[in-house]
């Protein structure tokens, strides 16, 4: 996915391994050397971005070497070397002495159900208030500030 997307993003080489990558009319900056891009994508997830995959390829270099120790195939089997031994299943279980712990009963209040949320004191209001305004009198037709 992401080098298909580095086919819309044109690296400018700004020197050792700096680089200033054009992606839809947006730059962005690479270090290869730290990992790093100014989308923040390739320090997230650990592996290139499409900008720093369009430096890399720029630049003729292997994609394996940008890529987290974590994501390697010798540290995939490291991981996974152990034994995960099996765990018995519920029959095998010793029965509790200690009685069955349920959740609490659900208490249906009388009354209609409210349909709205309680507003909290912080909430922002949703109406304009109507200070400031000017009201016409429908009796005498004087203009008053409420």
């Amino acid at each position: 996915m992401q080098r298909v997307e580095s086919r819309n993003c044109f690296p400018s080489w700004a020197g050792e391994d700096k680089y200033e990558v054009m992606h839809f009319m947006q730059n962005h900056i690479v270090y290869l050397k730290e990992k790093f891009c100014s989308c923040g994508m390739f320090q997230l997830v650990g592996y290139p971005c499409c900008h720093a995959i369009a430096a890399i390829e720029y630049h003729r270099l292997k994609m394996e070497d940008f890529i987290d120790e974590c994501f390697k195939k010798e540290v995939y089997l490291k991981v996974y070397s152990h034994m995960i031994h099996p765990v018995p299943g519920m029959h095998d279980f010793e029965d509790s002495k200690m009685g069955r712990v349920d959740p609490p009963d659900v208490i249906i209040k009388m009354g209609r159900p409210k349909k709205c949320r309680r507003k909290d004191a912080n909430d922002v209001r949703e109406t304009a208030s109507r200070k400031g305004l000017t009201h016409t009198c429908t009796i005498c037709m004087r203009k008053r500030a409420q």
